[in-house]
């Protein structure tokens, strides 16, 4: 449709197909036999050139062949609101099959377009050859000038004077140690034979050679060093760097519209299996690990979704630059995060992250790091809380890594409530240790050493170190006179006395 903008708002779209009699029969359709040979075709066209360009020739097959290719056009449309699909021949005039209305439950056409560099409000977008055809057609034939002239100059052209060259011949047929007779009636013989002057590459075709390759190089985002070619003048290392990432971030825009794309045609994909389901009874499928292949059957139940699941898709350019910036960040933080008194948990992790950013998979992951105790059990545990039954906890459970797994368990209302008790749970227990670990910490700080005599103010020096008493002491001068009245301290507890 010339009006449409994009495949959801076109009115129709006809695709060519190419199909033999026998593939037609197999589908059931009609009026096969009233088929005639499209003679100017879009794939044909493109055939044609494609095979000029190659300097091939181009073969017709006899009318009477059995397995000759008609061109046939499978259309989709909209009637009476429906969207519908049929096929006819290439000219339009006869109808193959009968029209259907499509079975897909979300109403679209199967049709998915991958965009290079989409155009605002067209359906038509730019490709790499729409940029560059011009361009590279114009290279070429400045290559191919420049070839002509340095071989004319294998085979050089020369004038001469027919007056001083008594036989003609004996210039056309070089020979060596040929003498050939000359009359130069007094002249030099550099005025009777001339070589003819030849043309050489000027400058200005070298730099509009130079600026054409500039020009389709800035065009699609690939400088030479994104090509693997380094330029011969002196680059920094910053340079270098800088010329490739900003390459990537020009290829990543197309990547990201490729990713779109693929988005869409997964989406639609997962839509269809999800609808015909019913009709696909088992399905295996193959799973390659570390330790060997392994099959294994999915269940039509596998695609029961409340929701449709989300569909990420990522370029490997864009997701391999990340994964590198990434790992190079968590290298260098290995000394903060990797400390004395960082959970065995934590240091786990932080090896499995760093194992995954250089390109470890999960069986290999587990083959260098396996699985300790305290995570089996807590896989184990899961296997419960998916069932939604609480399992008990063990006074030895590291329950920072139990709290860790648990989380992984899906929420839904069977598994809610216990996985949240049973992380709380851990989570107490966790806290009930800390806090053991704290008192018996401040009881080894607090302790007097062997043989040391005890401090008859430490308790309130003890008062004195926690903030709770002023750090100095109220002074007494020394040389205030004691009250009389008060006796003399002789070591005796005072004994009193009642009435």
């Amino acid at each position: 449709d010339p009006l449409a903008t994009d495949i959801s708002s076109a009115r129709f779209i006809a695709l060519e197909r190419t199909m033999t009699k026998w593939e037609m029969e197999q589908k059931k359709f009609n009026n096969i036999d009233k088929l005639g040979v499209a003679t100017d075709t879009q794939s044909k066209n493109a055939d044609e050139a494609r095979k000029e360009a190659k300097n091939e020739v181009s073969v017709s097959e006899p009318e009477d062949y059995q397995n000759k290719e008609f061109i046939i056009l499978e259309w989709f449309t909209i009637r009476d609101g429906k969207k519908v699909h049929f096929f006819t021949d290439f000219n339009c005039s006869l109808l193959l099959t009968e029209v259907k209305k499509l079975v897909f439950k979300d109403d679209e056409f199967p049709i998915t377009v991958y965009p290079f560099s989409p155009i605002p409000h067209e359906f038509w977008s730019l490709s790499v050859p729409d940029l560059l055809e011009d361009k590279q057609r114009a290279s070429a034939i400045l290559v191919n000038l420049g070839l002509a002239m340095e071989k004319s100059k294998l085979y050089p052209r020369y004038l001469f004077d027919r007056n001083a060259i008594l036989n003609v011949q004996d210039l056309k047929n070089p020979q060596s140690n040929k003498y050939i007779p000359t009359d130069p009636a007094g002249r030099a013989l550099r005025d009777v034979i001339v070589p003819l002057e030849q043309s050489t590459i000027t400058n200005s075709t070298n730099l509009i050679y130079e600026m054409i390759r500039d020009i389709s190089e800035r065009t699609v985002g690939t400088p030479q060093l994104r090509q693997g070619i380094v330029s011969s003048g002196r680059r920094t290392a910053t340079e270098l760097q800088l010329t490739s990432v900003n390459a990537d971030t020009r290829n990543s825009l197309a990547a990201k519209l490729f990713a779109n794309s693929d988005v869409e045609f997964w989406t639609k994909w997962l839509s269809r299996y999800t609808q015909f389901k019913a009709l696909a009874k088992d399905k295996i499928i193959r799973i390659q690990g570390t330790l060997g292949v392994r099959f294994e059957s999915i269940e039509t139940d596998t695609f029961n979704f409340k929701t449709d699941p989300d569909i990420i898709i990522e370029s490997s350019n864009v997701s391999l630059q990340k994964k590198m910036l990434d790992k190079q960040s968590l290298v260098e933080l290995s000394k903060v995060i990797i400390e004395p008194d960082t959970l065995t948990a934590a240091k786990r992790c932080y090896k499995k992250k760093l194992l995954q950013l250089s390109d470890f998979n999960k069986d290999e992951i587990d083959q260098v790091l396996p699985p300790n105790f305290d995570e089996l059990r807590a896989q184990e545990e899961n296997k419960l809380l998916e069932k939604g039954k609480l399992p008990e906890i063990e006074p030895y459970d590291d329950h920072y890594t139990h709290m860790i797994i648990h989380n992984t368990v899906p929420m839904n209302k069977i598994t809610k409530a216990v996985v949240i008790a049973h992380i709380q749970t851990h989570k107490d227990a966790f806290l009930k240790d800390r806090q053991k670990e704290k008192e018996l910490e401040y009881q080894q700080q607090t302790k007097p050493e062997a043989g040391a005599q005890p401090n008859p103010n430490g308790a309130i020096e003890g008062l004195i170190s926690r903030g709770r008493m002023p750090f100095e002491r109220p002074q007494v001068p020394t040389n205030q006179i004691q009250p009389t009245n008060i006796p003399p301290n002789t070591g005796e507890v005072p004994q009193i006395t009642t009435q």
